[in-house]
């Protein structure tokens, strides 16, 4: 077990995170996994403390000045005089120092300064959890390309004809590690969650499970056009995907067609698509030779294990 980072000077407030920097030196993905999501917990909550301190404030504002009102309204006001000049009659109030000013002015000092601690605050905050997170998405990569360095993921594949030119191809679901593997080892990217693909949950009632989890800068889990989502998938910087039952593959000098793993339960069913055309799990007899001929090579360049039927 890792020890704990007793020497790391954490902010203010922020020692409940100590857990998870220790199980963020892990060598375990699943630790791993859950390092990065208590940290994103623990930051979710430092947010909604600060916007709940500046809301205080707020409202101390808003006190401090109806209170001045309503004690103004109790002082008797200074009294007026008629004052001569240049032959002309006007009003003036006779010079006289506010009583209330003094006490304005600290109040003001006083939530100003509140109000300049919460800023540095957020911005030490949120810097340290951007480091934070930021190393346990490095020992994440760097644990997942030593473990496929000292194990290959295996994979059953079966492909199944359908008539004369199309075909099914299905794949028995690996453990979440393995399936970590894979994808590393097929696409050098990962998923933002540990079991990522074995999440069925339904967020609308009516609607299939959406495929992607509202995380990573992705505000919209579902996308009115495949191409908007290839886009967004095709990132070349973006090497942690918020997906969610899926695995998006694309074959190596091929931009079309694309594919993608679907959690079917204890199988992974296998979809194509073709340029403009939709999501196929029968397809076209040509894509399903392309991918098992891209798994093959994946086996030749000892990446994977693979066991292949064709029935």
């Amino acid at each position: 077990m890792p020890k704990a980072p007793t020497d790391l000077a954490l902010p203010p407030g922020l020692e409940g995170v100590r857990g998870a920097l220790v199980r963020a030196q892990s060598h375990d993905l699943a630790d791993l996994y859950d390092a990065w999501r208590e940290l994103l917990v623990a930051q979710g909550g430092a947010v909604a403390a600060r916007v709940r301190e500046l809301e205080a404030l707020d409202v101390r504002a808003q006190m401090v000045l109806r209170s001045v009102e309503s004690a103004r309204s109790l002082i008797a006001g200074p009294p007026k005089a008629r004052k001569r000049r240049g032959g002309k009659v006007h009003e003036g109030v006779l010079a006289s120092a506010d009583p209330l000013a003094g006490f304005v002015a600290e109040s003001q000092r006083e939530i100003e300064a509140a109000s300049a601690a919460l800023a540095r605050r957020a911005i030490e905050e949120e810097r340290f959890f951007a480091a934070q997170i930021a190393r346990v998405k490095q020992r994440l990569r760097q644990r997942t390309e030593a473990l496929l360095a000292a194990h290959r993921p295996r994979l059953e594949a079966r492909v199944q004809p359908v008539g004369r030119d199309r075909s099914m191809i299905h794949v028995s679901r690996p453990e979440p590690q393995e399936l970590l593997l894979f994808a590393w080892a097929a696409t050098g990217r990962l998923f933002t969650r540990y079991d990522a693909f074995s999440d069925d949950s339904v967020d609308q009632l009516g609607l299939e499970a959406a495929r992607f989890f509202a995380e990573e800068g992705l505000e919209n889990v579902r996308f009115e056009r495949p191409e908007d989502e290839e886009a967004y998938l095709d990132a070349p910087d973006r090497v942690f995907l918020p997906v969610k039952g899926m695995l998006p593959l694309c074959v190596p000098g091929h931009a079309f067609p694309r594919f993608r793993l679907i959690n079917r339960g204890p199988l992974m069913e296998l979809e194509a698509r073709e340029q403009g055309g939709p999501w196929e799990h029968v397809m076209p007899r040509a894509s399903a030779e392309l991918f098992s001929g891209w798994l093959i090579k994946l086996k030749i360049d000892k990446r994977i294990e693979l066991s292949l039927r064709v029935a």
